[in-house]
């Protein structure tokens, strides 16, 4: 029929979840799946410290990144439990031979190919790694402005780059 299923845009989030969900019967647990996290709560106050990458997509073909962030420091987000993922477009990227042109690992899926997004990555943390997952791709996907909106809209705690450089914070974290 032509139709296929990849469930790879949620999966590392599901598993890092149950993963956390198992080890966090026995104690606090932080499970980090590819980079996106799940966490358990610890049981002092004591919070997560989750550092976010801010970069803009490179014009690099090995895919290297340009940081758009003060000081060229990551972001620091603090996290009791819950989950955090990103999406983005400025890793996994190679050129295609046959048009040259610089592709990435993020489907869109009316096309079939790389997405052609004006975000170059989403952070969304949530209740669990899976819900957080699932809205940084779709907001990825969406675009920036778009994404801006729905974020804002759905209250999300999200971190959006742009590519032109901006970085938008919304929800709790805005």
């Amino acid at each position: 029929t032509g139709a296929s299923l990849d469930l790879g845009g949620i999966a590392k989030g599901y598993i890092a979840d149950s993963v956390c969900k198992t080890l966090g019967a026995t104690g606090a647990s932080l499970v980090n799946a590819g980079g996106d996290i799940a966490c358990s709560q610890r049981a002092s106050d004591e919070m997560w410290s989750i550092e976010v990458d801010l970069a803009a997509p490179s014009h690099e073909p090995d895919g290297g990144t340009d940081r758009h962030h003060p000081n060229d420091e990551p972001l620091v987000l603090t996290l009791d439990a819950g989950g955090i993922a990103t999406s983005g477009v400025t890793r996994r990227r190679w050129v295609d031979p046959g048009s040259g042109i610089t592709q990435h690992h993020v489907i869109d899926p009316l096309t079939g190919t790389s997405v052609r997004t004006d975000a170059a990555s989403v952070t969304v943390v949530a209740d669990c790694c899976t819900t957080a997952e699932v809205w940084a791709t779709a907001l990825l996907v969406a675009g920036a402005h778009a994404a801006i909106a729905e974020a804002q809209a759905a209250d999300l705690a999200s971190v959006i780059c742009c590519a032109d450089g901006s970085v938008v914070f919304t929800g709790p974290l805005g």
